[in-house]
């Protein structure tokens, strides 16, 4: 039986630095540039020779976790497929390693690949590639599944995203995925199902999810089940992710600590009951309290396994096994001490959880429970055991115990919302480094929320899993649970979608990175017990810095245009002193909308934008169309120019006519006219220095604009086209005379750059280096600035100098 004293000696000899040590020596290794390995290297053994002089092995544990994360992480980086071999076409042989993501334009899914045809000699060589494959979309018979073995005919790229001010970092992602390459599926003769999937944790998880998808109705709940089940998170839409960002429920959807912490104590508590049934010599060997713990983590350990193991349930299961083991042998450990120790287990686990959202999120949220100790809920369960005066008799007894039960939840509510503002409090900077916003309907809506997962959703899909669905009679025993958290979540999303739809429901301040590099110190101070003053000081200290944009306008006369990087579609954004314009939204066939979402409204927010003063939809094809029409639904914009009439805007929408002149802040805009051809093509002019847009126009169109055109003659030039042979013709070249060349795309045509080139302009892609900013004035116009190349992180391609 476990001793009734606690033992006062400390679970570890570690102090609770070494752990946090860990983390920032590993995601140093991670984020070392190529040119620091060497500096690197040595300090590294100096100061390991040091540690083992002076026999501090707790820096010497750091020194080898470090080290440990640099090989690994250069050795992946060098299994990367180089640019200069994209396009080439192998035969290969793939498992699939992930649940694949069914949507209308194809499936996505990640593939442990080898080449059969042609023999590669690279890193094929030396062992496998994991793939981030795109199938196009698949008959039901010829849908992949997790676990098979394909042969398939892929063409591969290396792993380049655009590169935008405000974006996700899509490399860095595919970096922590430990990704090697993109690969696009070939129709071929080669194609075909090798093997099914083999028996294992995949499988099983697969079946689960499909069980699921077959007896529940709702596609959101279907979604929603299928993550909260197996951590599935591929069929939620765009949309569900939006309302759960914005009413900061996202922590509740993939499956998280808190579902894992629920998990292992209900397993706990009947492993409890199973003991008193076992045989009495696993009685008499086992206590209870060691037989219902040892039971209750492995059980979990197979949930957490079957779900995924997302980096916030890593950090769970070790801090429970943790937190068990100490129970078991009678020692105490302090909360850093545990939160130490856990991210030295997960570092160990994963090498790569520093660069995960969820790492951090995760961390830091538990930490603020344990700093903050949950007093308010603890006051409010003293509260609740708090019994009516023995005296009473009859009705008053009853009114006495209606009036405690009342205070009682009275008392947990506000505990519940004090607790909650604390976290949203202290969570804030780590949000807003990380997305760029808080989601303050999520103070009002985690109150419910968490008690509808907690106590309802959850149960009820981990009930339905408790009978492993994957043969029909149990999915039978499932489907009623499923229905039942069907029911309940149809019931619920609509006013979900309210609280997302409200004003102000997620804040996005437009902050200096020196606020948010002092503001965890500040809310420190704001959360703590400290004299109200000093409190009060803090949290002004606080909310001042916000009242400064951190991306401030240019001066009278001034204009800065940032060209964003698309890839193959176009969007710049011309912000004067007190205007912004939009010159089009970078949709192209097929997109549906998704480069608004994710390339040019986290552009606009990046730069403290809040509304567009003028949208310019150069080409009014149907990818150009349903691309505003986006931007429209979701950002204010007060009018809209366009290459023909759109009565369907939803606001003043009118031809870009070459007799409009207008001027914004000693800035002149104006249309140049293309004649019968329906584009729009820009021109900007302050003092003597101008920039042209010219949108999408091809030779006819250049040869349009020489024949009405009075001055071409531009400082910078957005060459149409994407710089294909289309466009860019020697006469145009010849009246334009630039100083700067861009273009966006990310395989110009070589003799068009030539062309501009020998007309004395300077040849800038966005695909090198990401977006970039040209500022003008009436005096000058400053050389192109890449955004997002101010570090050479290790996962994205070196940006060439100019």
């Amino acid at each position: 039986m476990i001793r009734r004293g606690i033992s006062a000696t400390h679970f570890s000899s570690l102090t609770p630095a070494c752990g946090f040590g860990c983390v920032t020596a590993a995601l140093i290794a991670l984020s070392c540039d190529a040119r620091l390995l060497l500096p690197l290297a040595g300090a590294l053994l100096v100061t390991a020779g040091a540690a083992l002089k002076w026999r501090n092995f707790r820096l010497l544990l750091v020194l080898l976790v470090s080290a440990g994360v640099l090989i690994i992480s250069r050795h992946d980086l060098a299994q990367r497929w180089p640019g200069a071999r994209n396009g080439e076409r192998v035969v290969a042989r793939c498992q699939i390693n992930s649940l694949p993501q069914v949507a209308d334009n194809g499936v996505a899914l990640t593939a442990e690949c080898h080449a059969l045809l042609p023999r590669l000699t690279n890193a094929f060589a030396q062992g496998a590639l994991n793939l981030s494959v795109r199938l196009p979309p698949q008959a039901a018979a010829q849908l992949p599944r997790a676990g098979e073995n394909w042969q398939w005919l892929l063409e591969l790229q290396a792993l380049q995203a655009p590169l935008n001010p405000g974006m996700v970092d899509i490399e860095r992602q595919w970096y922590r995925e430990r990704l090697h390459g993109l690969a696009r599926l070939r129709p071929s003769a080669y194609t075909r199902r090798l093997t099914t999937a083999a028996v294992g944790l995949l499988r099983l998880r697969a079946s689960v999810a499909d069980a699921i998808a077959a007896r529940v109705d709702d596609r959101d709940a279907r979604a929603l089940i299928a993550a909260l089940a197996v951590g599935a998170t591929g069929d939620l839409t765009r949309d569900q992710w939006r309302v759960f960002a914005t009413t900061g429920i996202t922590h509740l959807i993939a499956i998280s600590g808190m579902h894992v912490t629920a998990f292992a104590l209900v397993a706990i508590a009947i492993a409890r009951r199973l003991w008193r049934h076992s045989p009495p010599t696993l009685r008499s060997r086992v206590d209870r309290e060691r037989f219902a713990v040892l039971l209750g983590i492995a059980v979990s350990v197979c949930y957490a396994a079957l779900a995924g193991m997302s980096v916030p349930t890593q950090r769970t299961l070790v801090m429970l096994v943790i937190a068990a083991a100490a129970r078991l042998a009678a020692r105490r450990i302090a909360p850093a001490m545990l939160l130490s120790l856990a991210a030295m287990g997960v570092l160990l686990i994963d090498p790569y959880a520093p660069l995960a959202a969820g790492f951090w999120l995760s961390f830091v949220a538990v930490g603020v429970l344990m700093g903050l100790g949950c007093a308010p809920l603890s006051v409010a369960a003293g509260v609740t055991a708090a019994a009516a005066p023995p005296a009473a008799r009859g009705a008053a007894r009853l009114a006495a115990v209606i009036a405690v039960r009342w205070q009682a939840v009275l008392s947990s509510a506000l505990g519940g919302a004090r607790l909650q503002l604390l976290i949203v409090l202290a969570m804030m900077p780590v949000t807003l480094a990380l997305f760029g916003s808080v989601p303050l309907a999520g103070l009002l809506v985690n109150l419910l929320a968490i008690p509808l997962f907690g106590l309802a959703l959850v149960p009820l899909t981990l009930l339905g899993m408790a009978v492993l669905p994957t043969s029909a009679r149990s999915i039978e025993l499932a489907a009623p649970l499923w229905h039942l958290a069907e029911q309940l979540w149809v019931t619920v999303a609509p006013w979900l979608q309210r609280a997302a739809d409200l004003p102000g429901a997620l804040w996005q301040p437009d902050v200096a990175l020196p606020w948010l590099l002092v503001s965890p110190a500040l809310v420190l101070c704001v959360a703590l017990r400290l004299p109200l003053r000093l409190r009060l000081t803090a949290l002004a200290a606080l909310a001042l810095p916000l009242l400064w944009h951190a991306h401030s306008p240019p001066p009278l006369g001034g204009v800065a245009v940032t060209i964003l990087d698309t890839g193959m579609g176009t969007a710049v954004i011309l912000r004067s002193a007190g205007h912004a314009l939009l010159f089009d939204t970078a949709d192209v066939h097929g997109a549906e909308g998704t480069a608004v979402r994710r390339l040019i409204l986290p552009a606009l927010r990046a730069q403290g934008l809040q509304h567009i003063d003028r949208l310019v939809v150069s080409n009014m094809s149907a990818s150009h169309i349903v691309g505003a029409a986006t931007l429209l639904s979701s950002i204010a914009v007060t009018d809209v120019r366009s290459a023909a009439r759109w009565s369907s805007a939803g606001v003043a929408a009118s031809r870009c006519s070459a007799a409009e002149h207008w001027r914004w802040d000693d800035v002149d805009f104006s249309w140049l006219d293309t004649g019968e051809l329906s584009e729009c093509v820009l021109h900007v002019r302050t003092g003597d220095h101008s920039f042209l847009l010219t949108g999408n126009i091809d030779a006819a169109g250049e040869q349009e604009l020489l024949r009405h055109a009075t001055a071409l003659h531009s400082d910078v030039v957005l060459v149409a086209r994407h710089g294909s042979l289309q466009a860019s013709t020697a006469a145009f070249i010849e009246a334009v005379r630039p100083h700067w060349a861009v273009v966006v795309n990310n395989a110009a045509v070589p003799s068009v750059a030539d062309r501009w080139r020998g007309g004395g302009a300077q040849w800038v892609a966005t695909h090198d280096c990401g977006a970039l900013q040209f500022t003008m004035s009436r005096t000058a116009v400053t050389a192109p600035t890449a955004l997002t190349a101010s570090w050479r992180w290790p996962w994205r391609a070196p940006c060439p100098r100019r």
